[in-house]
């Protein structure tokens, strides 16, 4: 029984191979890293238009 329960806990995904041989878990990492790459990105360049955004208006309130 201590086999069986042993065997469960092992983690598969490090044996599991693609064709071009990739790991599985390697592929997996990639894809969550790019997506929070992708997600900061985004939310940076959110933060730089609205600043930009409100620094033009208090620029054109200021100077009217």
């Amino acid at each position: 029984m201590a086999e069986f329960s042993a065997a469960w806990r092992e983690d598969k995904s490090k044996k599991r191979t693609y064709p071009n041989g990739q790991v599985e878990r390697v592929v997996l990492e990639n894809i969550l890293c790019g997506a929070k790459i992708v997600r900061r990105y985004n939310e940076v360049g959110t933060l730089i238009f609205t600043n930009e955004k409100y620094s033009q208006t208090y620029v054109d309130e200021k100077y009217r």
